[in-house]
């Protein structure tokens, strides 16, 4: 027996409305995969923080503590979900250049809406906006949550990837060759730091580096602020460093941006490293 169809099925212009029927649904499914529309409401990526960089993991109050103290440092960035801008640039950029270090690079992501979905993405979080006494006007934050027990360091000058890196240089143990610095000098600005050798040790032990080292521009710099600290005591490096950013944010040279940073990569390599727990 024959099986008869719709009528508008088998006229002249059935075959061109199946094509339709068949094409508009793939369209709207490749629609929302352009538009992120199976991250918001299926993927994993998006219930854990939005579209992730990469090189950069997501977080959130059940993986924090699993990661965190671990024998691994941490950058971790926390930020509204779908994050755009300069800021966001940076950071992106930042997770690039950590990529071949061994620096995780991490993001804690918040929701703006007040749907399910966003409800279920604040309340996995939450509890990290009291511990770490989070300002969500303020977002983003950054930290480097150092590996062991040592507590953070928070990032307090404005966001760009030159800062981004003086953070991560200055809370472990990863040299990343900032501009201005030289290993074997920021290795003696780190003991220095921890009180392992006085500043005016460290400036009898600078002269016995290599020839290249001793002599190079940027030892100046180092002798410089050894020379402060053992005047001025190691209060010196925190006000150092607050009127640098004054002069740098104020800077009337084209010159100056570019001594003003290098000077500031140095100061970093003698900030304190911490010694007792995360928050």
């Amino acid at each position: 027996m024959a099986v008869r169809g719709p009528s508008w099925l088998l006229g002249p212009l059935g075959p061109l409305l199946v094509m339709v029927m068949v094409a508009v649904p793939l369209l709207v499914v490749n629609l929302g995969m352009v538009h992120g529309w199976e991250e918001r409401e299926l993927g994993t990526v998006a219930l854990a923080g939005g579209i992730t960089p990469p090189g950069v993991i997501n977080l959130d109050e059940h993986t924090f503590d699993k990661v965190v103290g671990a024998d691994v440092d941490v950058l971790v960035k926390f930020d509204w979900a779908y994050s755009h801008g300069e800021l966001e640039d940076a950071f992106r950029t930042v997770a690039i250049q950590l990529a071949p270090t061994s620096v995780l690079v991490a993001q804690v992501s918040f929701a703006h809406g007040v749907g399910p979905n966003d409800a279920d993405m604040n309340r996995n979080v939450n509890r990290l906006v009291q511990r770490f006494q989070l300002n969500t006007e303020a977002f983003p934050s950054f930290y480097v949550l150092p590996k062991g027990s040592r507590p953070p360091l928070n990032l307090t000058d404005d966001v760009s990837v030159e800062a981004l890196l003086r953070l991560v240089q200055a809370g472990t143990a990863q040299w990343l060759a900032l501009p201005g610095c030289i290993q074997p000098l920021d290795e003696l600005a780190k003991r220095v730091a921890q009180g392992i050798l006085s500043p005016i040790a460290a400036l009898a032990e600078l002269e016995t580096l290599d020839e290249s080292t001793v002599q190079s521009p940027q030892a100046i710099v180092y002798r410089q602020i050894l020379t402060r600290l053992a005047a001025q005591g190691p209060t010196f490096v925190a006000r150092e460093l607050a009127r640098v950013q004054r002069l740098l944010r104020g800077r009337s040279t084209p010159a100056q941006p570019e001594r003003f940073q290098q000077r500031l990569n140095v100061l970093c390599s003698f900030l304190a490293a911490p010694t007792t727990g995360v928050p």
